[in-house]
């Protein structure tokens, strides 16, 4: 048997000096990393075999699974510096397989090393020199050059290859949004690429949320929704996350803002190192199934938009100014708001301003001001010739009826599927009844564990049916009655003197009217203005505020009028 140095010194009768007390640490740079002489075994193993030899005693072990070398926030590393320098101090030395593994970059290991060597505690690799003498100290700062050298470069290489992977339209991956899952596609060698398909039952929560929050669901009388309200009746519901927790506002928002249900992927948006946003051009866009209707998502852009305190405040809602909230500068993208002017014979006038140019001046925008009054009837008077006529409204629509059309075709498609999966839950279902009732299976918590699981895998298909039946309804015909009805209306109601009252009217037609130098574009929801012609409902009705809820009793928040909310059915 082979004596280490400090035994045969013993077995010599010479005096030696207590053996070194060791803390071992170890990291890879991923949890699946096995591979060659960076497994955790691996390094163990030469580490107890370096000590073993010197008679050096491991006390403990750190060790970081799935950590960068790059990254100062390890929680072992972290803890074992910490211990080192402590008053009680552990251990006499910290051993790592190569220095590498403690750091890949040069301030980070030289600032632990002097930490270390303060309390006296000494930094040793079992396959690379060491030592505090100058040439060991410069051996150590060369090999941390090197390898934070090679770690730029593999996390260079990294990227561009989840690049290509996107380009290519794989998935990359991290957890797939609520709806999708990540299918294999094809193997290139080991390599196994994957895409993303929609899961059909997470699918329709999705397509629950997007609904709620526009249209709300008549046949159980909910109203739309905004995202706090929407977020706390999924929750009351049992509707869960990926991750199996319940929906928050922050969640929410992000899934009705990801344009990835309307089959548009994006990879590469923020930089990881920094946390801030790309530029557009290095996003890499790539196509998936799509989820939702694009004019869907639309609209609920819209209606975020309307319902965000910080881009519409209450006072443009019940200002006097018709375009406020509507109007937006052409060059910055700011909103435009009224501005008033004097003559020298003391005439006022009053104008829409740039917002962005008086408040940051014309570093922020060059500016763009126009008479409120000639804006004003340019605006209506488009509205009333280009858009409020019968045979430009069926135009407008004719694309919107389609994608209807085809969206319902897809969802009796999907309705033989979901039909097919509770057939064969519904026949394992009762078949472990049938087991259990003759005795053939003993009830166990085994048994009453999956008669539960069953039953709730039908509940919840049932329900999936139940909502794509009510998708699969066509949508309500547009007829010539309806549609000189909803023009006479709208025509009435901009011309009736109220601003507030105009206001609600125009925006069941216009979304945005983006004004330039030259000219004004009048942008608009063609999902909207269908639901304003079938339902009656109008996008700005009533008072909207910074509360999360509206009163229920008839005080401070009024209902509207009867006339506003049941104007296109009277």
């Amino acid at each position: 048997m082979k004596l280490s140095n400090r035994e045969s010194l013993v077995a010599a009768g010479l005096a030696v000096a207590p053996p070194r007390r060791v803390a071992a640490y170890l990291r890879v740079s991923t949890v699946r990393q096995a591979e060659g002489d960076v497994s955790i075994p691996s390094q163990r193993n030469q580490i107890e075999a370096f000590c073993q030899a010197r008679g050096w005693t491991v006390t403990q072990e750190f060790i970081d699974a799935g950590a960068s070398g790059t990254n100062p926030a390890r929680g072992e590393l972290n803890r074992m510096l910490d211990l080192a320098c402590g008053p009680e101090r552990p251990f006499d030395a910290v051993v790592v397989y190569a220095y590498s593994r403690l750091y890949r970059d040069l301030i980070g290991m030289e600032t632990a090393v002097k930490r270390l060597n303060k309390v006296g505690v000494e930094l040793v690799s079992a396959t690379q020199p060491s030592g505090n003498e100058p040439a060991e100290q410069l051996v150590r700062q060369v090999l941390a050059i090197l390898d934070q050298h090679t770690s730029v470069e593999n996390s260079k290489n990294t990227s561009r290859a989840m690049r290509e992977n996107a380009e290519q339209g794989f998935w990359n991956g991290s957890t797939p949004p609520l709806g999708y899952k990540a299918v294999e596609a094809e193997r290139r060698g080991s390599k196994i690429k994957k895409v993303l398909v929609v899961d059909e039952v997470e699918a329709d929560t999705v397509r629950l949320i997007y609904r709620l929050y526009v249209h709300g669901d008549a046949s159980s009388g909910l109203p739309p929704m905004g995202v706090t309200s929407l977020a706390s009746w999924l929750n009351s519901q049992g509707y869960q996350t990926r991750k199996g927790k319940q929906f928050g506002v922050g969640p929410l928002h992000k899934i009705l803002t990801n344009p990835i249900y309307i089959g548009q992927g994006r990879y590469s948006i923020r930089n990881s190192a920094t946390g801030g946003k790309h530029e557009p051009d290095q996003v890499v866009h790539y196509d998936v199934p799509p989820i939702i209707e694009t004019t869907e998502f639309e609209a609920v852009q819209q209606k975020l938009a309307m319902n965000n305190p910080k881009v519409t405040p209450p006072r443009v809602v019940t200002g006097p100014v018709l375009l406020t909230g509507i109007a937006t500068c052409g060059i910055c993208g700011g909103g435009m708001t009224m501005s008033t002017g004097t003559s020298k014979s003391g005439k006022l006038y009053t104008y829409y301003a740039c917002a962005s140019r008086a408040q940051k001046g014309k570093s922020a925008c060059p500016g763009i001001r126009v008479p409120m009054p000639y804006l004003d009837e340019l605006i209506l008077k488009a509205v009333e010739e280009r858009i409020l006529l019968p045979e430009r409204l069926l135009d407008l629509l004719e694309l919107l009826l389609a994608r209807r059309a085809e969206f319902a075709s897809n969802v009796d498609a999907r309705l033989l599927t979901l039909r097919s999966e509770l057939e064969v839950v519904s026949k394992a279902l009762s078949n472990l009844y049938r087991l259990a009732e003759t005795g053939e299976l003993a009830i166990d918590e085994e048994l009453a564990a999956r008669i539960q699981a069953r039953r709730a895998e039908k509940t919840k298909l049932e329900a999936v049916i139940q909502r794509a039946v009510a998708q699969a309804a066509p949508s309500v015909p547009l007829d010539d009655e309806k549609l000189h009805r909803f023009c006479r209306l709208v025509r009435e109601r901009l011309r009736c003197g109220e601003p507030v009252l105009s206001r609600n009217y125009l925006r069941s037609v216009v979304g945005r009217v983006i004004v330039s130098e030259k000219r004004v574009l009048i942008v608009g929801s063609t999902h909207a203005l269908h639901r304003s012609i079938t339902e009656g409902k109008f996008s700005a009705n009533g008072v909207r505020g910074f509360e999360q809820e509206w009163r229920t009793r008839q005080d401070s928040n009024l209902w509207p009028l009867p006339s506003e909310g049941s104007a296109l059915s009277s």
